[in-house]
């Protein structure tokens, strides 16, 4: 089983078990870390559901936080997401027409007026962007940081 570490993280160890009130969890490899913690992709035993699950530092600012996230995703988990998620509506609609944006990262998702349209979203610079049908030979793909 893990342990814990210095700086709050708790040492996961592959095909370690994590036990939650209502489910065990087999770890099956690791795919983060942040300034909260960490996230594991792990496999919802008794399922063939595979999930990730977000371990927070052991902190208790962190532990709070963690609570809010929560609350949070509760909420938004009982919304129509496909109506409400306007970035994959701009991909869906860049996708009919054949297009690849190739450059998508927080900076070129923006609001277009926060005081007369404040929840009015859009997908920016296409620069990078190409139609699918055509053959892409170019160097430049995507910026560095987001790869």
């Amino acid at each position: 089983t893990g342990t814990g570490s210095g700086d709050g993280d708790y040492q996961l160890v592959q095909h370690e078990v994590l036990c939650s009130l209502k489910n065990n969890y087999e770890v099956l490899e690791f795919l983060g870390r942040g300034t909260f913690g960490q996230v594991v992709k792990c496999w919802k035993r008794g399922t063939n559901e595979v999930v990730a699950i977000k371990i927070l530092k052991n902190h208790p600012s962190y532990a709070r936080q963690g609570q809010i996230e929560v609350e949070i995703l509760a909420r938004l988990s009982s919304e129509n997401a496909d109506e409400h998620n306007v970035v994959a509506t701009a991909l869906k609609k860049l996708k009919s027409l054949g297009l690849i944006h190739a450059d998508l990262k927080p900076e070129n998702i923006m609001l277009v007026d926060p005081n007369r349209q404040p929840y009015r979203v859009k997908v920016i610079d296409f620069g990078s962007a190409s139609h699918v049908s055509k053959t892409v030979c170019s160097t430049y793909l995507q910026s560095r940081y987001y790869r």
